[in-house]
């Protein structure tokens, strides 16, 4: 027999202005899954009532095979697995068949079974009463935001991180970080994001369900749904859309911007470049203002770069095209054939200077 199983009760609270609060975002969770995580190890349901009038409701979601059966709203989610056990311990020591907390229930089992309304019993206080604090509104609601983004940071510090300002610093609850990562104010991890170890997020980066690999240093990005291979340097203002594949010790420099593109490791986009649908080898230099044309209007193409590729500033590749080992392309070309290995393709027009330059005003 488990020790305790769970109900998780969805409250409808009408001075929120939303159908579901109880599906309202915080750093990255619903308050829903925030309460649920304070019961995942044990069996538990998800049952809707209102207000304290809860027991006719919950007779079906008892769960099975359990000893005490604990009662969470979902507008505490603030609420830790530490504070449910020791409330399930405090029960369990007292010898009594319900214990009544501040936000919740403790209950035996077989007595919750037995009940037809709530027992007038005096509330219950824990060593951990911040854990029940409700969001009645949206003033409480950015309180408990609060609260719960510090928790989040001194998680993150505790096991090797350096935050060096948590004022300014932002991390959802399911972000991963590694031991020696530093992460300058400004920051702002949402989603499933993964950094790797001894990673350098400096100032003003937004990265969103990105993976970034060991030794990566990004620089007032965006990186979206993308991988940032090791050692490779994000920024500034670099815009990783989502899609892309950043090879190890790539450099994807100043206002660049990709879009499912996949860079090979050792390539370098040093500034002012759009890469679309594109896919490049590995040590490929692609100049400043180069672009890849990867829509005509109707269907998108790929462009592919083999090994050791250059691209010469302000080109322009209209996909579908690829460029074989070692092709040089010129700066100032439109290109539209494609090119084999070890070419040189210039693809411009000629110059011409004219004299007497004030007849052309």
């Amino acid at each position: 027999m488990n020790l305790f199983g769970g109900i998780l009760i969805l409250v409808e609270n009408p001075k929120f202005r939303r159908e579901r609060p109880y599906d309202l975002p915080l750093v990255g969770k619903s308050m829903r899954e925030w309460v649920g995580l304070a019961l995942e190890d044990c069996p538990f349901s998800t049952t809707l009532a209102y207000g304290e009038d809860f027991v006719a409701s919950v007779k079906d979601a008892l769960p099975d095979d359990t000893r005490y059966t604990v009662v969470l709203y979902s507008d505490t989610p603030l609420i830790r697995r530490r504070t449910v056990l020791e409330a399930v311990r405090t029960i369990e020591r007292r010898g009594e068949r319900a214990l009544r907390l501040t936000r919740g229930w403790v209950f035996e089992t077989e007595y919750l079974r037995g009940l037809t309304e709530l027992p007038g019993l005096p509330r219950f206080y824990l060593s951990e009463e911040e854990d029940f604090m409700t969001c009645a509104d949206y003033h409480n609601l950015a309180l408990v935001t609060e609260i719960l983004r510090q928790r989040i940071l001194a998680y993150h510090m505790e096991r090797g991180v350096y935050i060096v300002d948590p004022s300014h610093t932002y991390i959802d609850g399911d972000v991963v970080i590694g031991e020696g990562t530093t992460v300058a104010p400004n920051n702002i991890l949402r989603g499933r994001t993964v950094l790797g170890k001894n990673v350098e997020l400096q100032e003003g980066n937004v990265l969103d369900n990105a993976v970034v690999a060991d030794g990566a240093i990004l620089t007032e990005s965006r990186v979206l749904d993308s991988f940032v291979g090791e050692r490779a340097r994000i920024g500034p203002r670099a815009y990783v859309r989502p899609g892309c594949i950043v090879g190890a010790d790539c450099c994807v420099g100043h206002a660049v911007e990709l879009k499912k593109t996949k860079l090979g490791a050792g390539t370098k986009v040093a500034h002012l470049s759009y890469l679309g649908d594109c896919e490049t080898g590995e040590n490929c230099n692609i100049g400043g203002g180069v672009i890849t044309a990867n829509y005509d209007g109707a269907r998108k193409y790929r462009t592919v770069l083999a090994r050791h590729v250059f691209v010469g500033s302000n080109s322009t590749l209209i996909a579908p095209v690829t460029l074989g080992e070692n092709a040089f392309v010129a700066a100032g070309s439109t290109i539209t054939e494609n090119a084999d290995a070890d070419a040189l393709s210039i693809a411009r027009a000629r110059q011409v200077n004219l004299d007497g330059r004030s007849k052309w005003r």
